[in-house]
């Protein structure tokens, strides 16, 4: 989790009970404040892979997400370190989230190789309303 200081803030639980279409566990963040500026990467939320990519290698990575009220968000694909660029082509995805659970998928070819190499997927929240809460369900990457 990454938040600008003094540009943007939320909160986050783990809610490890909650039952989804997905199974259980999902972990809820709370936008307090989202980003005056342009940059919706003020607030970030991502994981590493840790399977192992092949650059070149064509990649599926799917995830359950809902909103407590529709907005919009982006995710992203990106390098873990060093030069920090995309990681997948293509890089970033627009998405519209709704109130109710839904699968959103990312299919792309991996621009990198190596594991724990990528922030997959990286959930860009700046932009988002304030005092919308979000819950992000199971996360499946699979390789194509």
């Amino acid at each position: 989790f990454f938040a600008q200081p003094d540009q943007a803030k939320f909160s986050i639980r783990s809610l490890p009970d909650l039952a989804g279409p997905f199974g259980k566990g999902a972990i809820e963040i709370n936008i307090v404040q989202s980003s005056a500026r342009s940059n919706d990467s003020d607030l970030q939320f991502f994981l590493l892979s840790s399977k192992e990519m092949v650059k070149g290698d064509a990649y599926k990575v799917t995830f359950w997400f809902k909103t407590s009220e529709a907005d919009t968000f982006r995710t992203s694909l990106l390098q873990a370190n060093s030069p920090w660029g995309p990681a997948g082509d293509p890089s970033y995805l627009t998405h519209n989230a709704t109130t109710e659970w839904k699968a959103y998928t990312h299919t792309f070819k991996s621009l990198v190789s190596g594991t724990g190499s990528v922030r997959m997927p990286y959930f860009v929240l700046g932009k988002m309303k304030t005092g919308n809460t979000l819950q992000i369900g199971k996360i499946k990457l699979e390789k194509m």
